[in-house]
């Protein structure tokens, strides 16, 4: 998405159509901007760990009052709403 806006047109091959142009005028593809492996990494391991995810994550299933308010039914089945327009049981 990002190559595409800096291109400012979605009607090209990012693997093989220009960017754009640097200031020199210059030719500028995807291949030249897109980050190495090495710097991905380096990013990865100076600001992702694990307390991030944990903190993150901790209260995934609790939800706010709104969340919790949300009566669902029980069991291994979907107890499906014969009247509703919205999900309905296949035919088949």
């Amino acid at each position: 998405m990002v190559a595409y806006a800096l291109a400012g047109n979605v009607r090209m091959d990012l693997t093989t159509d220009p960017l754009g142009q640097d200031q020199q005028g210059k030719d500028v593809f995807l291949k030249d901007i897109w980050p190495t492996q090495e710097e991905v990494q380096n990013c990865v391991l100076s600001n992702v760990d694990a307390k991030m995810f944990q903190d993150s994550y901790a209260d995934v299933f609790e939800g706010d009052a709104h969340w919790k308010s949300i009566t669902s039914s029980t069991g291994k089945n979907y107890q499906w709403d014969e009247a509703s327009t919205y999900v309905k049981h296949p035919p088949f």
